[in-house]
């Protein structure tokens, strides 16, 4: 039990063990069994010195004027009922702080109970959090990762891309290279045409100028001719 409750529980029963308590009790009890009975309610107490009643002089003017005076019995019996009534009282009041002390008791218990309760709940709680820390960091893990992955394919994509365009670059290349190679293909096509009607038209000379030997006989024969004359014609201009 916690210390103020234990001060608590363990002064209301010293209170209850007290010898003024305990012989009230005491004299509470003897007075309600003597009312019982139906015997006088003058019963001293236990444990306590009776002394025989004495006289008490009351000084009232001169000396001779002096007169005893007895104590009247149905003072004291109140006094002592009051007395009794006082100590009930008391150990009511006891019994009801024992009470408080019990239900006391009780609700610690239960707030004991509820707080270890609260205790497990807020361990399962962490408990749960803790869980889902994890979760989160692999959770951010496999982001992370996924990001990663993401930024390879898209450094893969770009290359393919830059490739790509060097790929389209070289073809447009080829491309140029071949209209280029097409164009100097036709201004050969060209050329040989024109070299070929150039050779056909040698050919055509040539054949002209080769001549068939009945050409050759006449021509020579002409020739013949002409020698005879023109020598003739010197003989004569030099005669």
């Amino acid at each position: 039990l916690p210390k103020p409750l234990e001060s608590v529980l363990t002064g209301g029963r010293s209170r209850s063990n007290s010898p003024a308590i305990s012989r009230n009790g005491v004299d509470s009890g003897v007075a309600k069994r003597a009312q019982s009975t139906g015997r006088s309610s003058f019963v001293p107490p236990v444990g306590a010195n009776v002394r025989p009643l004495q006289a008490v002089e009351v000084a009232n003017g001169t000396p001779r004027e002096r007169r005893t005076i007895y104590p009247d019995p149905t003072f004291a019996q109140s006094g002592r009922s009051r007395d009794s009534h006082d100590s009930s009282t008391l150990t009511e009041e006891v019994e009801m702080l024992k009470d408080e002390n019990v239900n006391l008791l009780e609700k610690l218990g239960l707030a004991e109970e509820k707080f270890r309760q609260s205790e497990a709940r807020t361990r399962e709680l962490e408990k749960q959090v803790a869980n889902l820390g994890d979760g989160l960091s692999m959770e951010v893990k496999l982001m992370k990762r996924r990001e990663e992955m993401l930024v390879r394919k898209e450094q893969e994509i770009r290359k393919a891309l830059i490739s790509k365009n060097d790929k389209s670059e070289e073809i447009t290349t080829l491309q140029q290279q071949l209209q280029s190679a097409s164009e100097k293909a036709a201004v050969a096509e060209r050329k040989l045409n024109e070299a070929e009607s150039e050779t056909k038209a040698l050919r055509t000379m040539t054949q002209r100028m080769i001549l068939s030997k009945e050409e050759m006989v006449t021509f020579l024969s002409l020739l013949i001719q002409r020698c005879n004359l023109t020598e003739r014609s010197v003989v004569l201009w030099k005669c």
